[in-house]
């Protein structure tokens, strides 16, 4: 009898430890940054604000018409649109973090042009890298400081996935890398 309570309080033990260790394990969300620029509102959403070198940056972005006139931008193409640019550059340095859009269908090589209308809000994920030491030589390593992440639309007169694409003025928010 004694045997079957010790196991059980064990087993309990056992399980109680389970869930916490998943329940730690939950991704925690900081609090949006939201910013009105002209008839553009933005929502620059972070998984966290302090990251380490080799950790991935996840960044989830909002823009909303807040005027009363559509806006013309550039989206890319039919296929898999992206609606916004994000870019996370290191304030000392001027270097960018190697980034992509988290698209979920094969793309076209079409280029089109789309309308945000007034109250319509459009929405992009991506995700951003920060190596330490990176193998392709071709990708940079990333730098501890402060990084301004800036969103924002292309316009309409862009080249999509250009070296350095305008873009309608961008939100900003900043992060930290150690």
């Amino acid at each position: 009898m004694k045997k079957r309570v010790i196991f059980g309080f064990v087993a309990v033990l056992g399980l109680t430890g389970i869930a916490s260790v998943k329940g730690m394990h939950k991704q925690t969300v900081y609090a949006p940054c939201h910013q009105t620029i002209g008839s553009l509102a933005y929502e620059i959403q972070l998984d966290k604000n302090h990251y380490l070198l080799n950790d991935t940056i996840r960044v989830h972005a909002k823009v909303t018409n807040v005027g009363t006139e559509p806006i013309t931008y550039h989206s890319g193409s039919s296929s898999c649109p992206l609606h916004i640019g994000v870019e996370i550059v290191n304030q000392e340095s001027k270097l960018s973090l190697e980034g992509q859009p988290i698209i979920k269908s094969a793309c076209t090589t079409d280029d089109n042009n789309s309308e945000l209308a007034p109250a319509q809000t459009v929405e992009d994920d991506w995700t951003f890298y920060t190596p330490k030491k990176w193998r392709p030589s071709k990708i940079k390593n990333s730098y501890a400081g402060i990084y301004d992440v800036k969103v924002g639309l292309f316009p309409a007169t862009s080249v999509f996935l250009s070296e350095q694409p305008e873009r309608h003025e961008d939100a900003m928010t900043q992060l930290t890398i150690e």
